[in-house]
């Protein structure tokens, strides 16, 4: 009798099962085989089952989690709510906190401090290389123009009324401070405008001694109130450059406040020449390279590298969620109690959050199939160094990205300020307030949290976790999309800001599915945080 052989029993039909492995017929010599090596033939359209790229079974480590087949929608819901939750209390307090243009907030506009900036250097300039009175009449009167459009607040016109002195003289301060003490006094709010009162009085009486030295009239100049060391900033003076400015006024030139006016002075007015010569040059190069990226994806040159998270997928999204609401619960708890105690807790957001990384890791996710699935490794190129290249790569050639979202930023912008005039402080970056008078260990302080814990933090939830989850999924565009706009809502720059956050976002997104190693977002992330911490270093300190 002839013995068949058994029939091979039927695949089983695609679903949850797909992310069973087959037996481990690996030998003790098999080593793991990077996923670089075999992705390849997942674009190369051959029929490969899913996952074969990614190596043997010991990364499916307890793969038949029945547990993490049922729909992630509860996911999608939590993160949805804490997007909601934190658009809403950006749009809240800015309303809250902000009311009537004749408030007292120290956080002066970076328009303005630029403004007074270039206009002192423009004064410093003219007594190095004196020209004829009626020209630097007129290249005075056209700083001081530019210094008064960007005075919007009443802190700003008190601001305006030290650059005026320090241009025009003591008399020119005085009649600015007068007309703005009256405006004060005819719509006082004592909750918001006693401490603006309070520097209108001071500078008045300030100037008012200084003036009386100018006109040779000493005995009304020597007051108590009035006299002000030559390195100490009054107290009712503003505690910043404007601050600075002021009490620097008639000191003579090798006197510490005003080597430190000059210096900061002449540092903007480099600055702005080396960011204009930057602009000109990054926008023409990452055009280039922009055009060039285009042009080698639409033909298909450009490889797309992803490494889709291994299954489970579900803990990924789990810890993007678990991010958001322990970053709102954290601030819910931590906020109060710094506001009454005074004591900066920060740190402990700061140092709380990256934690939430760690999530898949209790839910029975092996180290090394987590971190090839947030993407924790040194990409097709083997190389850390190729792939922080192509992270300076993509961040030139997504400029012109970025340059749409940051238009799209300003007319938003534009609109609020017209609809909402006297509550609207338009786009703040969340270290501003931070960055006034901050001292170098500050200013390193931020340098750090900007361009290294950001980048780290941010980039492993948001492109690795989050995106990379999405992508299982739906397509890259899709993905890009949302995981973009998730990014950039909960970002404090308020509704304006999405715009220029989400095409930021959207490159870093770019980056990681070509890139599947988080090293090149990782790098293009900090390169532009980098720059724009400089921008403010630049602008709000000194």
């Amino acid at each position: 009798m002839t013995d068949y052989p058994s029939p091979t029993p039927p695949p089983p039909p695609p679903g949850e099962d797909d992310h069973v492995c087959p037996p481990d017929t690996s030998t003790p010599e098999d080593q793991f085989v990077e996923p670089w090596d075999r992705v390849d033939s997942v674009h190369s359209g051959h029929n490969t089952t899913p996952h074969q790229h990614l190596g043997p079974r010991s990364l499916y480590e307890d793969a038949n989690h029945r547990q993490y087949s049922s729909s992630p929608i509860m996911m999608y819901v939590a993160i949805g709510l804490a997007v909601l939750f934190l658009m809403g209390i950006q749009a809240v307090v800015p309303l809250l906190l902000h009311r009537g243009s004749g408030n007292g907030d120290p956080l002066s506009s970076m328009q303005i401090r630029m403004q007074s900036k270039l206009a002192v250097s423009l004064k410093q300039l003219a007594q190095a290389a004196p020209t004829t009175p009626s020209s630097q009449a007129n290249q005075f009167d056209s700083a001081m123009a530019n210094v008064d459009a960007s005075a919007t607040t009443s802190q700003d016109i008190i601001y305006a009324a030290i650059v005026a002195g320090e241009l025009y003289g003591a008399q020119q301060a005085i009649d600015r401070l007068e007309i703005e003490r009256e405006w004060l006094q005819e719509d006082f709010d004592p909750s918001s405008q006693k401490y603006l009162v309070q520097q209108v009085d001071a500078l008045l009486a300030f100037y008012q001694s200084k003036l009386a030295i100018d006109n040779n009239n000493p005995q009304q100049a020597t007051t108590p109130s009035t006299s002000v060391p030559s390195d100490i900033i009054p107290k009712p003076f503003p505690q910043n450059w404007f601050g600075k400015l002021a009490a620097s006024y008639g000191q003579p030139q090798d006197a510490p406040l005003r080597k430190q006016i000059a210096s900061s002075a002449l540092l903007m007015l480099v600055a702005m020449a080396v960011f204009g010569i930057g602009i000109v040059l990054f926008a023409f190069v990452g055009l280039v390279l922009f055009i060039i990226t285009v042009i080698l994806v639409s033909t298909g040159k450009f490889k797309r590298k992803l490494i889709q998270p291994l299954a489970p997928a579900k803990p990924y999204i789990e810890s993007a969620a678990i991010f958001l609401w322990l970053m709102i619960a954290l601030s819910f708890a931590i906020i109060p109690i710094a506001y009454v105690t005074g004591i900066e807790l920060q740190w402990v957001i700061i140092a709380s959050l990256p934690f939430a990384i760690l999530w898949p890791l209790l839910r029975k996710i092996s180290f090394q199939n987590m971190r090839h699935s947030l993407g924790l490794s040194r990409g097709p190129s083997g190389s850390f160094f190729a792939e922080v290249g192509c992270g300076i790569y993509g961040y030139i050639a997504g400029l012109p990205v970025i340059a749409v979202g940051m238009v799209c930023t300003i007319i938003i912008s534009l609109i609020m300020s017209a609809l909402f005039p006297d509550a609207y402080r338009g786009v703040e970056h969340p270290i501003q307030e931070q960055m006034q008078n901050a001292s170098f260990f500050t200013i390193i302080y931020l340098y750090m949290l900007t361009t290294v814990w950001a980048p780290l933090v941010e980039e492993t939830i948001f492109r690795g976790a989050l995106f990379g989850f999405l992508r299982t999924r739906s397509g890259f565009w899709i993905s890009a999309i949302i995981s973009s706009f998730i990014f950039a809502a909960i970002h404090p720059q308020g509704v304006a800001g999405i715009p220029a956050l989400m095409c930021i976002a959207f490159v870093l997104a770019w980056l990681r599915e070509w890139r599947s190693s988080l090293i090149a977002s990782m790098t293009a992330h900090a390169l532009h945080n980098f720059i724009i911490t400089t921008i403010l270093v630049v602008l709000l300190t000194g």
